[in-house]
Parts: structure tokens; C-alpha cells; sequence
């Protein structure tokens, strides 16, 4: 397998060079989870995946706990399906707590002041909802100290132990809301079990990847990482490039269907999920894309490599949308860079004629 064919097959395990057809949760389910700190760019991470979406159906599902946000993987936000949070939060949750200790610490955060946290918590929470400054006044009244960082461990604690998670929005504000309110209780499964399915969903919908890109994109070790493609091994076909061992879950590739034109939003599944993302730059821009400065921006893919750069500026009812191409385009690619853009405004205005 060479580059070409490594990236047509991600672009089509990604859910773009075929689009999805279905719901926004069976899309999210499929991928696993959806990286998703820039909340307003993450429903268009769905949306170019899913042309029969728009943003108020993403959002919609957000608000009905269709869709769950919240830390799950190594930490960041992620959008889950409501099933999978639980069995991934008793994956992923021990190594984040690990890895959160040193910040726990330097902020003097110890199990007394989590499990007071908690309590309270469970009482806000309960039969409704709350943004941060409301849980922050709360916390204060109750004498449990939030300055600096203390609020935001105290919260990330309290999504690991699948106690909160995101909920409804409250004016423009993210609200919480207690996680047995939005995904009931279901049978639990040993870990093996579950690393199994984490191990699946992510070389089904992220793959050709490497052992290294799972262990980077779950947050797991790298010896649990290789377990999970143990357990899974005979699902997966594996191809050599550039040294390395690519693995995946062959989808039924369409010859007819052509790569076009991407705009992705910053945090893609495409761009972030991967520990060596040199493969998606061309050698002019190779710096914009280092481990320690992941792509921040939002992208311009072209042929599954990253071309371009672009910015959004809202407007009462259309989208300004501003380009910045590493090189300059064909005209095919620019026709398909204006019908991407094209689709972003449909996507955040749908009623809107054109």
C-alpha cells in the first residue's frame, strides 16, 4: 500500500470520502468517540460527515443526551454515544486519574475534598441542570475552594467517576448534569471486553493506524494498545509503509467514489487521532504540524493531505469564510474548495436559499 492508497482509506474509514447515512449518535458510535473541546466546531465535525445533518440537529442531540460530551479519552472532550460512555469511562478513567495526579496535587486536591465535591454535586444536580459559575457558587458556599484550576479538576474528577457530564445549555453557557440523569445504568463488562471494542471502533473508523496512533488517540499504554489489536487481530488486515505497521478493518472500498475537497474544523478526528501525522502534510508545511503543536487550525484537505488553512466570521444569516491555501489550487480543487464552503453554510444555515 502506498501513501495514496493509506489515505484513501483513511478518508473512507473517517466517514468522508463516503459520507454517512443515518443518525448523528450511529455516526459518533461508529468513530468511537469525536474529539470536541471547540464545542461549536465539533458539531461540523459531524456535519461534513453527515450531509442529511445541520447544526440544529447536532445541537438538538447534544441538548436530548442523544449525544454525551464529556473527558473520556487522555483527557479531552469527547462526544460519545450514550452506550459507550460507561464501558469506556472503566477503560480509559484509570489512566487519566494517573496521569491527572501532579495537577490534582499542585492544586491540593485530595480524595476528601472530591468525595465532599461529589456529594454536593449529586444534590445541584439533581432533576436539573448547572453552568460552571453555578456549581462555582455553590462550591463556595459549601467552603470547598475553587481558584485557579481547582474547579476544573474538580470537574474532570467527577466526569471520570461517571458521576456528571455535560448537559442542556443554559443561555450560552455549557450546563451539567448528572450522568445517571442522561444515560441510565446498563450491565457492566470486563475490561478485556472493552478494550476489544475500543481496539475495533477505532481501526474501523480511523484505520490504516499504528499501534503507537491507537495508544495516542484511547490514552491507553501502549502494551494495552497492542493487547487490543490481539483481540481483535483476525477482524484486521495488516499493510507496511515507511517502516511501520499500518493496521485496519477493510471497509468495502468504492473505486467509483473520488477524494474532493475538506474543510474540517480544528481537533478532526482526521488530523488529531493519529501520533505521527506527518503523513497528512506536504513537505512545505511539515513544521504546522508537529506533536507539539497539533493542529490548532481549522484545514483545507485536498487529495487526504492538509493544503490549507481557514477561518469562519458568522454573520446574521451566512457564513464568511476566509482561506489561506499552502499552494496554489487547480481550478477543479478551487470549484470543490467553493462548494465545501458551500456546504459549511448550508450546514449552519439550512433554511437560507442559495
Amino acid at each position: 500500500m502506498n501513501q495514496k492508497e493509506l489515505l484513501r482509506y483513511r478518508l473512507q474509514s473517517q466517514r468522508l470520502l463516503q459520507p454517512a447515512v443515518g443518525s448523528a449518535q450511529e455516526l459518533v458510535s461508529w468513530m468511537g468517540a469525536v474529539q470536541a473541546q471547540d464545542y461549536a466546531m465539533c458539531k461540523w465535525a459531524l456535519g461534513v460527515r453527515l450531509p442529511s445533518a445541520d447544526d440544529a440537529l447536532i445541537e438538538a442531540a447534544l441538548e436530548s443526551g442523544e449525544l454525551i460530551r464529556t473527558h473520556v479519552l487522555r483527557p479531552t472532550w469527547h462526544l460519545v454515544a450514550p452506550a459507550d460512555v460507561r464501558w469506556m469511562l472503566q477503560l480509559t478513567a484509570p489512566r487519566i486519574h494517573a496521569y491527572a495526579q501532579t495537577y490534582y496535587r499542585k492544586a491540593e486536591l485530595d480524595q476528601k475534598i472530591f468525595t465532599k465535591a461529589h456529594k454536593v454535586l449529586e444534590r445541584i444536580l439533581h432533576g436539573k441542570h448547572l453552568d460552571r459559575t453555578g456549581i462555582k457558587t455553590v462550591f463556595t458556599k459549601a467552603g470547598i475552594n475553587t481558584d485557579d484550576l481547582r474547579l476544573t479538576h474538580i470537574l474532570l474528577h467527577a466526569e471520570l467517576e461517571g458521576l456528571i457530564c455535560n448537559g442542556p445549555r443554559i443561555g450560552k453557557q455549557i450546563g451539567y448534569a448528572l450522568l445517571e440523569e442522561r444515560v441510565p445504568a446498563v450491565a457492566t463488562i470486563d475490561n478485556d471486553e472493552a478494550l476489544a471494542m475500543l481496539a475495533r471502533r477505532y481501526f474501523q473508523s480511523h484505520g490504516p493506524a499504528t499501534e503507537k496512533d491507537f495508544s495516542w488517540w484511547s490514552g491507553l499504554s501502549l502494551t494495552q494498545a497492542r493487547k487490543g489489536i490481539g483481540q481483535i487481530v483476525k477482524e484486521m488486515e495488516k499493510v507496511s509503509f515507511g517502516g511501520q505497521d499500518f493496521w485496519f478493518i477493510p471497509p468495502a472500498l468504492d473505486p467509483v467514489a473520488k477524494t474532493t475537497v475538506y474543510l474540517l474544523p480544528n481537533y478532526d478526528e482526521y488530523t488529531v487521532a493519529y501520533a505521527d501525522r506527518a503523513l497528512l502534510m506536504s513537505q512545505e508545511k511539515d513544521h504546522t504540524i508537529s506533536r507539539d503543536n497539533p493542529l490548532f487550525s481549522n484545514t483545507i484537505i485536498v487529495d487526504g493531505k492538509v493544503r490549507g488553512t481557514w477561518k469562519r466570521s458568522i454573520k446574521k444569516d451566512s457564513v464568511a469564510v476566509a482561506t489561506e491555501s499552502f499552494e496554489q489550487l487547480p481550478a477543479t480543487r478551487r470549484k470543490q474548495l467553493d462548494s465545501a464552503i458551500e456546504q459549511y453554510n448550508r450546514f449552519l444555515f439550512p433554511s437560507q436559499k442559495r
